[in-house]
């Protein structure tokens, strides 16, 4: 809505982390769309920049940094893992992972099942406590908080639900666990940065782009057993601590405020289609 109301009062708009792929939501189309209205365009990795000139913008306004989220994790004073448990009022001993499952708007029961098989899965793994941040507020997110709410109340002494932890936190227990699972971006993007494995659940994130780091199951509980497995494995855990994140260093943001500076904004109004050159063949 923002984007529109800026499109038609003649507003330009920076566009950053367009050319993604998320299949299991409705954010393409959204995201694609906004591409359309906008002016300046901050991808976060090469691919992504070639699909916003597919859609018809001109290269000279289409930049690849990274993405701005890296650089929180450069600047950030990390918590101990004893200031973050103490800070949550808890007394863990064993290993952690951190766990968001947000909702897949594109299916009909909005990924319940899949979060149910993934619960059953992390609830016979006992050497590893769970901490879980809420769902996001797209359709279907409700029902999954209450299945959260279930499931903690039947492990209290294990299993930790909070609605947010705040950037500091958050990005404080990504670094500190075992295991980062679910379907939310931040396993993708700034897991990697952080050394940290990654088991992605499901289509939500199906087409992004991921560091070797991540693994990307299916719904089943085999496969998700399957996969926790080997994230937790010390092949895979040393291979985390040495990955290359393709999101970039985390030097975007200084990068993108230049070129917003740099651009001429005099003429605004209109935007010329960029064809792809067609092969001569």
């Amino acid at each position: 809505a923002i984007a529109q109301a800026a499109m038609i009062a003649h507003v330009p708009i920076a566009h950053i982390h367009g050319g993604e792929l998320t299949e299991g939501v409705i954010d393409d189309a959204i995201r694609h769309s906004i591409t359309k209205m906008s002016h300046l365009h901050f991808t976060s990795t090469q691919e992504y920049r070639q699909r916003v000139i597919q859609l018809g913008e001109s290269p000279e306004r289409v930049f690849h940094f990274g993405a701005p989220g890296i650089d929180n994790l450069s600047k950030l004073t990390f918590l101990s893992r004893e200031a973050l448990l103490s800070s949550l009022s808890l007394s863990w001993q064993n290993d952690f992972a951190l766990m968001t499952y947000h909702p897949l708007t594109l299916s009909e029961e909005g990924g319940k099942a899949a979060l149910l098989s993934l619960l059953n899965v992390l609830e016979s793994d006992t050497s590893l406590n769970i901490l879980i941040t809420y769902p996001n507020a797209d359709t279907y997110g409700r029902q999954l908080i209450s299945v959260l709410q279930n499931f903690q109340s039947k492990h209290p002494e294990r299993v930790y639900l909070t609605q947010s932890m705040g950037r500091e936190r958050y990005l404080s227990a990504l670094k500190l666990a075992k295991l980062v699972v679910g379907n939310s971006s931040s396993g993708i993007i700034e897991a990697p940065s952080c050394g940290v494995a990654t088991v992605n659940i499901g289509a939500r994130q199906q087409g992004r782009i991921a560091a070797k780091s991540v693994l990307h199951c299916g719904e089943s509980v085999e496969e998700m057993k399957k996969c926790i497995g080997k994230a937790l494995s010390e092949q895979h855990q040393d291979l985390c601590r040495h990955v290359e994140n393709p999101y970039g260093k985390g030097n975007a943001s200084s990068q993108i405020v230049e070129e917003i500076l740099r651009f001429d904004y005099s003429n605004n109004r209109t935007k010329t289609f960029y064809d792809l050159p067609i092969d001569a063949d």
